[in-house]
């Protein structure tokens, strides 16, 4: 796959990511996990399956700088997951992983204007993501992933902005471990324009107009194209009370490459391949393309409540994303967040989730079907001492297909150790 656009945009981030650095002041936060848990269904699939015990160290650190009109900031971490038990295809010749992540974002301000730049790489199992992405791979694959997006932004008057961003998101598969699976995992690139222009009409109310132009490019005879339009609302109601919300709508345009043979037909008597008389005689093939159009809504709304002792959240979303099995899907979701404290050493939280998954169209490869995904995850934080807290953690996890395959389930318990020394600071 050529990828034109990432070698050339490459050194633009880079520059801008790599700003000047003298008589900066740069903090350091490391941070290390050490986790332990039980899983009756990792791969949440209704095949058989035994429970697999897990291990994860993962060591990351945190850093920064901020100036008067420019900043960095980045984030780097691996996590080492081992596996134990399972009926032979769940061992840890299938199922351990080491997955590295990294990222950096950068910001230079002008007087009116300011620039972004992200860089986002990431190399990791594929075991989590469908739960956390609705993206129906093989789960027992490896997935390298790179991300660019510069932005710029400027302003047009005091009250008024405009904002402009390009992102291009390159996915492909190591070598993959033999997991006993047919499916294919399909590499693709993925693009999205975007603009916005925000007016401010009080210190409280802010309107938003956005459009998007996003290019989906599997590794196969099909692309989509989708452009949308969005109007949207954030209001401030009061300090502890913040809602947002964006809507619009979608149109998406695929074509689906096929080959079909050309030639002609002998003795004459029709038009190949649709002979009423003769022969078909094959001379060589092309690809016939069919277009197909879907269009539909597109929105996200959140609400978010400020709590003496916590807070709350609640998110809605309703977007077009890629997927790695050769469809463009149209995925629903809603998002539920609360944390209380107790104390200032102890603190619980309660994360629900619900994705609803269509495919909006499809390269005819996997033929996945339209799919449901429950989650909830309670959790229980003890700082026990300054720089220490343990964590403990359960999880339950329902995917409901349309297909005769039957509803996985997914029940597991983890308990995280977590050490995390104070902040350093570097001057230079």
């Amino acid at each position: 796959m050529h990828r034109p656009f990432l070698t050339k945009l490459l050194p633009v981030i880079a520059s801008l990511v790599m700003l000047p650095c003298q008589a900066a002041e740069w903090s350091i936060e490391p941070r290390l996990e050490l986790k332990a848990g039980y899983n009756d269904n990792i791969r949440l699939t209704t095949r058989d399956h035994d429970s697999v015990w897990e291990t994860a160290v993962t060591p990351r650190v945190k850093f920064g700088t901020a100036q008067e009109n420019w900043g960095l900031h980045g984030n780097a971490r691996a996590s080492i997951r081992r596996f134990f038990g399972g009926d032979g295809r769940e061992d840890n010749d299938i199922l351990d992983r080491e997955d590295y992540f990294f990222n950096v974002d950068a910001y230079h301000r002008g007087e009116r204007s300011e620039f972004t730049g992200l860089i986002d790489l990431a190399r990791q199992s594929t075991i989590d993501a469908e739960l956390e992405e609705g993206d129906a791979v093989d789960n027992t694959a490896t997935r390298i992933r790179k991300t660019i997006s510069p932005g710029w932004s400027y302003n047009l008057t005091e009250l008024m902005r405009f904002d402009t961003s390009y992102s291009f998101t390159a996915v492909d598969f190591s070598d993959e471990k033999n997991s006993g699976s047919n499916r294919n995992n399909i590499e693709y690139d993925y693009q999205v324009f975007s603009g916005s222009l925000t007016r401010q009409f009080t210190p409280k109310v802010q309107a938003t107009l956005a459009t998007s132009y996003s290019m989906y490019q599997p590794e196969t005879n099909f692309d989509s194209d989708t452009l949308s339009v969005q109007v949207g609302i954030q209001r401030n109601f009061t300090e502890t009370l913040t809602t947002n919300w964006l809507a619009g709508m979608r149109q998406t345009e695929s074509d689906t490459g096929k080959l079909v043979p050309e030639g002609f037909c002998a003795p004459p008597g029709g038009s190949f391949p649709d002979c009423t008389v003769g022969i078909p005689v094959v001379t060589g093939s092309k690809v016939r393309k069919n277009s197909d159009t879907d269009t539909g809504t597109v929105f996200s709304a959140s609400i978010t409540k400020l709590l003496e002792s916590g807070q709350l959240s609640l998110s809605a979303s309703r977007t077009s994303t890629p997927s790695s099995d050769g469809e463009l899907l149209d995925t629903t979701r809603f998002i539920f967040n609360g944390e209380h404290r107790f104390t200032e050493t102890l603190r619980t939280s309660l994360r629900a989730e619900y994705s609803n998954i269509e495919v909006i169209a499809r390269a005819s490869l996997n033929d996945q079907g339209d799919r449901d995904i429950y989650r909830v995850i309670p959790r229980i934080i003890w700082r026990f001492q300054r720089e220490w807290e343990i964590a403990g953690q359960y999880e339950y996890a329902k995917k409901d297909e349309d297909d005769e395959s039957g509803n996985a389930t997914r029940n597991a318990v983890y308990l995280t150790l977590s050490y995390r020394p104070d902040k350093l600071f570097i001057s230079r």
